[in-house]
């Protein structure tokens, strides 16, 4: 059995009870995954983190971005 750890309530059924909302798998295997690999120093130089080479606006913007554009931010990584 799976533990969710989401906080979130789905909307009650018809009997009023309600559920942990439980993510997607479908969604979670289309999205692109995160860059982080846990290497979370800051170049004071650059402003890029020095393991995922990202910087602080768009580590934050991550779990906001469309599939697309995370897409596009990871295509621009392998550039840097």
């Amino acid at each position: 059995m799976v533990a969710w750890k989401s906080k979130k309530i789905a909307p009650a059924d018809a009997d009023g009870w309600a559920f942990p909302a439980r993510p997607s798998r479908v969604a979670a295997m289309r999205e692109p995954p995160s860059p982080c690999n846990q290497v979370c120093r800051i170049d004071p130089e650059n402003g890029l983190c020095l393991g995922c080479k990202r910087t602080l606006e768009e580590i934050a913007d991550w779990p906001m971005l469309s599939r697309s554009d995370k897409l596009e931010l990871l295509a621009a990584l392998k550039k840097r």
